[in-house]
């Protein structure tokens, strides 16, 4: 019995060793592309016009964020509500 539990581990061994030499080989570089000639093949040039970004940029920075409105909140729910409904008003808190 002690010969089918040796046969295992062996194989198990083997296969560790395999994966570890595999693991610890140095990559081989795939073979370089042919280009094609082909119309086919190529990509179509892009036709989207350009945006001109540079009104969005413009502005003071403020010192200070500003305060969010805590009025409009529900009021707070009370130790005893449900879980779920504490978290959710401490997320709107937040």
């Amino acid at each position: 019995m002690t010969g089918v539990k040796g046969t295992v581990l062996g194989r198990s061994a083997g296969a560790a060793l395999l994966l570890f030499v595999a693991a610890c080989s140095t990559p081989t570089a795939p073979p370089p592309s042919t280009p094609s000639s082909s119309p086919a093949t190529t990509a179509p040039t892009s036709t989207t016009p350009t945006v001109d970004l540079s009104s969005l940029r413009q502005g003071a920075v403020p010192a200070k964020y500003p305060e969010p409105d805590m009025s409009k909140l529900p009021p707070k729910p009370a130790d005893s509500a449900p879980l779920r409904e504490r978290i959710a008003w401490e997320a709107l808190q937040k």
